[in-house]
């Protein structure tokens, strides 16, 4: 939200690696579960919010448990997606029931993958989730669209990183509108005119640059040490 209401979100995630940012002129409109941050003051939160429901229903999700992505940025230009996690890795889901629940989200649109079998065999449930979801939002909105998996790389072992190769693999165009972006670009992004960022993330223990510009810090023990 810091960065929504400061008018930073290209400045930050553009250099940080999302691809195709640098070129477009505007912030996005940004969701976060569904919901519109700040509420919009014309219909496009609720175009977007009632997409997502349409889609909901047609991949029968139930009513009361919709999937709700964690972060969309609507850009003029672009649709960006983001599934984010902080304090733990991708979820794998590779159960015999949770093995049914990804045809939900592949069976009618297995041209979004090269391989869907290997997609399952990722165990990575909630991008294969995300993206048949942004996919479809996106089409509808008629735009570009690429999915942001945003992890912490000290939280990325040697499965979880094997586990999204392989989701990359299975998705069409060679995953090309797919890509990981770290805590730690982000963070490294952040300068010290961002305060209110740049506090909020020191509190999480990512990394940050320090004041002078010679290092970075990172939260261990209660205490910032220099990396």
């Amino acid at each position: 939200m810091w960065l929504q209401n400061e008018g930073m979100i290209r400045k930050v995630l553009s250099p940080a690696g999302i691809n195709g940012l640098q070129k477009i002129g505007e912030e996005p409109d940004m969701l976060l579960w569904g919901a519109p941050v700040p509420p919009l003051q014309d219909s496009r939160d609720s175009n977007i919010r009632r997409e997502i429901e349409d889609i909901s229903d047609k991949i029968r999700e139930r009513k009361d448990y919709r999937s709700e992505p964690d972060v969309v940025l609507d850009f003029p230009e672009k649709l960006v997606v983001i599934e984010v996690k902080y304090l733990s890795g991708n979820r794998q889901n590779t159960s015999r029931k949770e093995r049914k629940e990804y045809k939900r989200y592949i069976i009618g649109r297995e041209d979004l993958f090269t391989k869907t079998e290997k997609a399952i065999e990722s165990g990575c449930y909630e991008l294969v989730r995300n993206w048949r979801i942004g996919n479809e939002l996106a089409e509808g909105l008629n735009k570009p669209f690429v999915l942001v998996n945003l992890v912490m790389r000290k939280k990325s072992n040697n499965k979880d990183n094997e586990s999204v190769q392989k989701f990359k693999e299975s998705l069409k165009n060679g995953g090309k509108e797919f890509q990981v972006l770290y805590w730690e670009e982000v963070a490294a992004e952040v300068h010290d005119n961002m305060i209110g960022l740049k506090e909020y993330l020191r509190s999480k223990g990512i990394w940050v640059n320090d004041d002078d510009g010679k290092g970075m810090y990172q939260l261990a023990n209660g205490l910032w040490v220099r990396r």
